[in-house]
């Protein structure tokens, strides 16, 4: 579990860094013809079976045309179903090394494009972070406690530890 957690924020921070410059790791496969072609869709499988974990929470992404057609090549790679149409789209090894291809450049995209969502969450998160839940005390108040003495002189002093 480490190595994948470890794996994992290796991601996170390649596309920190740079989202255009990262790349996903594909396999190549050799047909009949002696020739080699990335083969994506592994990678493009285990993409959609993440994204089907939580689909609600990609809806956003599903309902904007222009991001939805930055994951359209790795549904025609990735989705156990697809249209007839689409299936013509990745019969051939060429076909599908030419999707395989597009796959960098649409994870950039499709990080960019969650983006300010996920600069959102950070805001709410410090934002809740530093709000208390109950008031803060100055040294020169009253002591919560009722003594009638000042906070500094009462529970603040560092030798009356209540």
């Amino acid at each position: 579990m480490d190595l994948v957690l470890r794996h994992y924020n290796g991601i996170v921070w390649s596309l920190q860094g740079d989202a255009d410059a990262s790349e996903p790791v594909f396999n190549t496969t050799t047909y009949l013809d002696d020739v080699e072609y990335i083969d994506g869709e592994s990678w493009e499988y285990g993409f959609m079976r993440r994204l089907e974990l939580c689909r609600p929470d990609w809806q956003p992404l599903f309902d904007d045309a222009q991001a939805e057609s930055q994951l359209r090549p790795i549904y025609l790679m990735g989705a156990d179903e697809v249209s007839a149409e689409d299936e013509e789209l990745t019969s051939r090894p060429a076909q599908c090394e030419e999707l395989s291809r597009k796959i960098p450049m649409n994870i950039s995209a499709i990080y960019c494009y969650w983006r300010p969502y996920r600069k959102a969450v950070s805001e709410r998160q410090i934002a809740t972070m530093i709000q208390r839940a109950t008031p803060k005390f100055g040294r020169n108040d009253l002591c919560p406690r009722g003594s009638g003495k000042k906070f500094k002189k009462c529970c603040g002093a560092a030798s009356a530890l209540h």
